[in-house]
């Protein structure tokens, strides 16, 4: 399965779903990061870019599952270079479009939309997440505007149940070097660590720790849930 996270603009939370919702869920899957070198932040030797499609599609076929997560200053020319390759589209097993409840986002979401329509791709294969969604709101409140246009055009298969809460356990994950999932899986007995621990110091350092671990193992819940209903 071939699957790439994708929209026209930035700050929707591409990586966040790539690496959280998708990677953990999707067995051997393999992450390919299409961006600009100085805008990745791992190995640079594994960065692809809009233009070098061919590589980007080679790579990603000899794979088991592979997730393509397209950077937004190299959307234009992924969709433009997939649109030279005749029925590349047809290589995608879904298109991943995450979005947030902005006017700009929103606008770009369904930009995203209608170039991947424009180039061949069915609404079965284009999948909606709604992300970064405040507990008190509803996908229909925030994202009226979007649904409006898809009603009328219908363009992508829309599913409200495809959506993610903001969390303020993911600015902290920057810090980590875990992942959610792996985050979610620990059992270690913090209690009891902090009951041995002697100074105030080590103590607070391992709060926070099992503060992490149980918004880990509610967002892991949460996302397993999301997973489910994307129906991939």
């Amino acid at each position: 399965m071939i699957i790439a996270t994708i929209n026209f603009s930035g700050n929707v939370g591409k990586s966040t779903v790539a690496n959280h919702l998708l990677m953990p869920r999707l067995e051997n899957a393999v992450l390919i990061p299409v961006e600009s070198i100085n805008e990745h932040e791992g190995d640079k030797d594994e960065v692809l870019r809009g233009r070098e499609f061919q590589e980007l599609m080679e790579r990603a076929m000899i794979e088991e599952n592979a997730v393509i997560d397209v950077g937004a200053s190299n959307v234009e020319e992924f969709m433009a270079q997939m649109s030279d390759y005749t029925s590349s589209h047809n290589d995608f097993d879904y298109f991943v479009i995450p979005t947030v409840a902005t006017r700009k986002q929103i606008d770009d979401t369904w930009a995203t939309i209608e170039e991947l329509s424009d180039i061949g791709v069915p609404r079965d294969k284009i999948k909606i997440v709604f992300n970064k969604m405040d507990r008190y709101s509803t996908v229909s409140d925030a994202f009226g505007k979007l649904l409006s246009l898809n009603n009328s055009d219908n363009l992508c298969s829309i599913n409200e149940s495809i959506s993610i809460a903001d969390n303020e356990l993911y600015p902290k994950l920057k810090d980590q070097n875990r992942s959610i999932s792996e985050l979610a899986a620990c059992d270690t007995d913090y209690r009891e660590l902090i009951n041995e621990e002697q100074s105030k110091e080590g103590k607070v350092k391992l709060v926070r720790e099992l503060g992490l671990v149980r918004l880990a193992k509610g967002v892991e819940s949460q996302l397993d849930t999301v997973f489910f209903e994307m129906s991939l």
